[in-house]
């Protein structure tokens, strides 16, 4: 399993073909984020083996908070890189390249330009806490949830990206809107939420024709989108 770091600390993996560059992102939240993980399969193995969790572990409210947390089996918290990349996808619809929308409600040709090198994002930042709150369930009743949170957060991911379909500038302004309009976690943007959200910290791309990688410490200020009209 890879996992990425939050401090631009990345595991050797084998190096894409030429005209794939590996970028590398470091976010940092904006907004606290809060995960839910939930399943069946995480309740079973709850009940079936207890687990210290940061204080409270005898509390019932911090171990249904355990279960929504996405934990490494050594206790650090973490984010799916599916998740980031599904963001970025998702981010997609505001942008076009050339006369395409990069992602309708159907599809996405991000899908075919990029790929998450990072399975496993860890978090550094506050210790989480239970986040407990009234939502309105799937059949309009008002029950209690209890949910991960961490209000201060950052992490790191790689992506990798076939440059000869789309530049790499388009791609970091994309992820620029995903952290603003996206989001990640529960009650995100993207679900009429105002959590989860994030900035691009700084960016590397690892570019196999060149002696040093090149970054930049943030997006593009330009709009991307009436660049891809020209």
């Amino acid at each position: 399993m890879t996992v990425t770091t939050p401090r631009m600390m990345f595991a050797n993996v084998v190096p894409p073909p030429n005209d794939r560059h590996t970028l590398h992102v470091q976010i940092v939240g904006t907004a606290p984020l809060i995960m839910d993980r939930y399943s069946d399969d995480a309740a079973a193995k709850g009940a079936a083996k207890s687990r210290k969790v940061n204080r409270g572990d005898d509390d019932p409210v911090w171990e249904k908070a355990r279960l929504t947390a996405y934990l490494t089996e050594d206790g650090r918290l973490y984010l799916p890189g599916s998740n980031f990349l599904a963001c970025v996808v998702e981010a997609g619809r505001f942008f076009k390249l050339g006369k395409r929308q990069l992602t309708t409600a159907k599809s996405s040709q991000l899908t075919g330009m990029l790929k998450c090198r990072t399975e496993c994002a860890i978090i550094a930042g506050d210790d989480w806490r239970p986040d407990e709150r009234a939502i309105v369930n799937s059949s309009d009743n008002r029950v209690a949830k209890v949910r991960a949170r961490i209000d201060q957060w950052t992490c790191a991911f790689e992506l990798e990206v076939n440059t000869e379909e789309i530049p790499l500038q388009l791609v970091i302004d994309v992820i620029a809107k995903a952290g603003t309009s996206v989001g990640l976690g529960s009650m995100r943007p993207a679900r009429k939420g105002t959590y989860g959200t994030f900035r691009v910290a700084s960016w590397q791309v690892d570019d196999p024709d060149a002696d040093e990688p090149a970054t930049d410490p943030a997006p593009s200020k330009s709009s991307t989108r009436k660049r891809a009209k020209k």
